[in-house]
């Protein structure tokens, strides 16, 4: 069970993936079309449903919308909190869908006030281009003193390069390396967010086939201290 609870750590093995899977359906919860994809979701929507309260406020940064993007309808279900989703994709400027408000922008550089957040995750987007160091920057200025960020990510611990330059989404398929995810940790410590326990870098299989690349993904959730 330890597995399922552990928001700092790497998807070790695909009879991990079906447990947190199986957990998913069991509570009745929003399923994510990809099976995978189920994972980072459901130990984000469990911590922040064990973190927050129905007068908090989460953003999911870098969402998509139902059906592929199912943290948010989660929360909804398992809070009823204020809700957002931001993405440069969105067709509209703002627009609300079932409780959730969806805001077109950079989540490098958002419109929200300083601390308007209580909780902020990111699921599979970091590798996609973004800027890292303005990541974290403006993740600080949107938490309160305490809020929590959980994002996750593509991962192997040793460098997997794309020497061929294979794009995804607009962009050069990413994996992140141990070193680099250590060095993000160190840019994020710059901006008062700390990890909330030991991360596990440790990776057993390569659970990921997607566009040639074999890989995992880890998570990690920090603090706003």
């Amino acid at each position: 069970m330890t597995e399922l609870v552990n928001t700092n750590t790497t998807l070790k093995s695909m009879p991990e993936l079906k447990a947190h899977l199986d957990l998913a359906k069991h509570l009745g919860l929003p399923i994510h079309p990809d099976p995978r994809k189920n994972w980072d979701n459901l130990k984000a929507s469990l911590l922040f449903a064990s973190r927050f309260e129905s007068t908090s406020r989460i953003l999911d940064a870098g969402a998509d919308k139902e059906p592929t993007s199912v943290f948010l309808p989660t929360m909804r279900q398992l809070l009823g909190c204020e809700l957002f989703g931001m993405n440069l994709n969105y067709e509209r400027e703002q627009e609300t869908i079932d409780q959730i408000s969806y805001v077109r922008g950079d989540i490098t550089k958002t419109p929200f006030s300083d601390a308007y957040f209580n909780g902020i995750a990111s699921l599979s987007v970091i590798e996609h281009g973004v800027d890292i160091n303005a990541y974290f920057r403006e993740v600080s200025r949107l938490l309160q003193p305490g809020g929590l960020l959980l994002t996750s990510t593509d991962y192997w611990p040793n460098k997997i390069y794309n020497e061929e330059q294979v794009e995804a989404y607009g962009q050069p398929v990413f994996i992140f390396s141990q070193p680099e995810i250590m060095h993000a940790l160190s840019l994020a410590a710059q901006y008062d967010l700390y990890p909330t326990s030991e991360i596990d870098f440790i990776a057993e299989d390569q659970t990921i086939d997607w566009l040639g690349f074999e890989y995992t993904f880890i998570v990690f959730t920090l603090q706003k201290q």
